[in-house]
């Protein structure tokens, strides 16, 4: 085995690893109000915000959730969600409402 090819595999790696994160980023544009069937009880987890600055120029809300207690990796960043201007608007409005 040559040793650029334990490099490539390595690289390769990496580029597969950074594809995933890519997908579990979510971009919100529009928030959509539905009605639940049921309400469901939920787990209690960290959680938490940052703003970040898009090479456009726009600002962003992200929110970060971290695994449960139960998981098999507690603490570990599971969920990014990224909110645009758009749906912090929304947001603002639909917090109004409460």
């Amino acid at each position: 085995m040559y040793p650029y090819n334990k490099e490539f595999k390595a690289l390769s790696g990496l580029i597969e690893m950074l594809k995933f994160m890519e997908v579990v980023m979510a971009l919100i544009r529009k928030l959509e109000r539905i009605t639940l069937d049921r309400n469901a009880s939920h787990d209690e987890v960290e959680c938490t915000y940052s703003i970040v600055l898009e090479d456009n120029g726009e600002r962003l809300l992200q929110i970060d959730t971290y695994g449960s207690r139960l998981r098999k990796m507690p603490g570990k960043k599971s969920q990014s969600i990224r909110f645009s201007r758009e749906a912090i608007d929304q947001l603002k409005a639909i917090l109004a409402e409460l």
